[in-house]
Parts: structure tokens; C-alpha cells; sequence
């Protein structure tokens, strides 16, 4: 199974401390944690801002990033 991490830049960019203690505590009972590089901001902000157009490709992005995952933390 491939669980793949979502951090959210919002949180990664201030505080990365957080992005490696919840993938250590994922592992401590045998879940192999994947981080996909190429994901980047979701789109939600932007959506719930009013601004749902420019959402559409952090979207489409964020999707392809996770495509092969069972499971998005």
C-alpha cells in the first residue's frame, strides 16, 4: 500500500519540525510514509477565497501528485 504525506506549505514553510515528527511517529509501527516532491499548494485557499478559476490547476496538480496513492495523510 502506498500512503503517501500531504504537508501543506502554510504549515511545512514555518514549522518543517512538524512534517518529520508526524512522518516519524508513522513509522514507528511499520507504515513506509512516501512524500511526493512535485506536490505544492492544493488549490483550497484559493477556492474558498473566491478565487475557484485559479484553483483548477493547483488542483489538477495536487491530484497528479497523489494519483498512485492509496492512501493521502
Amino acid at each position: 500500500m502506498r500512503t503517501s504525506l500531504f504537508i501543506a506549505r502554510t504549515n511545512d514553510t514555518p514549522f518543517p519540525e512538524i512534517g518529520i515528527a508526524a512522518v516519524r511517529v508513522l513509522r514507528r509501527p511499520g507504515h513506509t510514509i512516501d512524500f511526493p516532491y512535485t506536490q505544492t499548494f492544493c488549490g483550497q485557499v484559493h477556492y474558498n477565497t473566491g478565487y475557484q478559476p485559479e484553483a483548477l490547476p493547483l488542483v489538477r496538480r495536487f491530484l497528479e501528485a497523489f494519483r498512485d496513492s492509496e492512501v493521502v495523510l
